[in-house]
């Protein structure tokens, strides 16, 4: 393959170029659907129902697996969720799943999932809405980027409306014009087409006065 592409280079005009899909912004889309959207795993974000903050987490089991784990630390008074630990100091209420979970993305357990988990801590921590614990929110000149470009992320794009044109001005026609009439060409010189007139029978006279 490299001589093939020293060819190509060397004897011809033709340059080779290199594109991948493989970007941040293809990676942090979420393209997984799945019907039961509980039963997945990835990136989830946790809303407390009285004050609105956010945490972010992300699990290698089901959505629904790791909300009744959140759910049970509540119940027993323990600290082990940041989460938990926030509803606990603050008197808050636990909501249903449907109120509390929103999923961010589907993902299989990888590296990539902590990337996506860090990216959306980041979103929380730039509007000052995070329950997480400080050491996991690392400043990234990536995220920062991004974030303030939303419309990439997870976000089709926009819709083209085509633009209705406007014709230009047509040409007026008189008032006595119809399209299935023909318009009469006239010449400067009316009398041409007339019936013989008096100018006629004068010019015919002189003709015939000069030639006799």
């Amino acid at each position: 393959m490299f001589y093939i592409f020293s060819f190509v280079r060397l004897n011809t005009k033709l340059k080779i170029a290199f594109h991948t899909n493989n970007t941040i912004q293809n990676l942090l889309k979420n393209k997984v659907q799945i019907s039961d959207k509980y039963a997945a795993l990835g990136v989830y974000k946790l809303t407390c129902p009285d004050c609105k903050k956010a945490y972010v987490g992300q699990t290698g089991r089901s959505f629904s697996t790791r909300f009744n784990e959140h759910k049970l630390a509540f119940r027993n008074n323990s600290h082990t969720s940041k989460f938990t630990q926030h509803l606990i100091e603050h008197t808050h209420s636990f909501g249903t799943i449907h109120d509390t979970v929103q999923i961010l993305h589907n993902h299989k357990k990888s590296a990539h999932l902590k990337t996506l988990e860090r990216y959306h801590i980041n979103a929380e921590y730039a509007n000052n809405n995070h329950l997480n614990d400080s050491h996991t929110i690392v400043p990234n000149a990536i995220f920062d980027t991004l974030l303030k470009n939303p419309l990439s992320i997870n976000t089709p794009p926009p819709t083209t409306i085509p633009q209705t044109v406007t014709p230009p001005n047509t040409l007026t026609l008189a008032p006595c014009y119809t399209p299935a009439t023909k318009p009469v060409l006239r010449s400067s010189r009316t009398h041409a087409q007339e019936p013989r007139t008096q100018f006629h029978q004068q010019i015919l006279d002189t003709i015939t006065t000069n030639c006799t």
